[in-house]
């Protein structure tokens, strides 16, 4: 694979998105050892079978911020979306070392024959899953709710916890008419 140049955000979050596992590299158009080390990263690329990027810290502004860049150039590897792992400095040794440890993940982010999030059912098989739950949560809280306001009415009636209404007489009026 070779190489790819993202020049801009929305490449980038593509970039991340599209690929399982994928490495970043954090560049500036002046860091020298990012110049001297980017065409042993090009061979790299061209030999590995987790896709690998450079984007420089001018092409994408603030957005930087968001991946906590302290260093350039800077590798972070990602896995389904997610930093797993960096390399600050021209340290391709490493880079390799990360790539290998990884490598084994590699696959379709989107599409294919792979689990959704969660297991393996399709998404509307999951939102029905999803739905299903929270009407018996709702349910259940609708139970708990008519059996406190069921107990709350037996006390004020004088029954309550622990009394049995069968064994009392209950007083029908001032006058102790039974």
């Amino acid at each position: 694979m070779a190489l790819k140049e993202i020049d801009n955000a929305d490449t980038l979050k593509e970039f991340i998105q599209n690929n399982t596992v994928c490495v970043v590299t954090f560049s500036a158009h002046w860091c020298g050892p990012c110049k001297k080390s980017k065409p042993d990263l090009e061979k790299l690329a061209e030999s590995s079978k987790v896709p690998l990027s450079i984007v420089h810290e001018s092409d994408i502004g603030d957005y930087l911020h968001t991946f906590n860049v302290k260093a350039f150039p800077s590798y972070v590897l990602f896995v389904r979306g997610t930093e797993v792992e960096r390399v600050e400095g021209a340290n391709l040794e490493n880079v390799k070392k990360m790539i290998v440890a990884h490598a084994d993940k590699v696959g379709p982010a989107v599409g294919g024959k792979g689990n959704t999030l969660g297991g393996s059912r399709s998404a509307a098989e999951a939102k029905a899953l999803r739905l299903d739950k929270l009407d018996a949560q709702v349910a259940s809280a609708k139970t708990a709710d008519t059996s406190a306001d069921n107990s709350e009415t037996e006390k004020k009636r004088g029954g309550g916890e622990g009394s049995s209404n069968g064994n009392r007489r209950i007083k029908a009026c001032r006058h102790n008419c039974p």
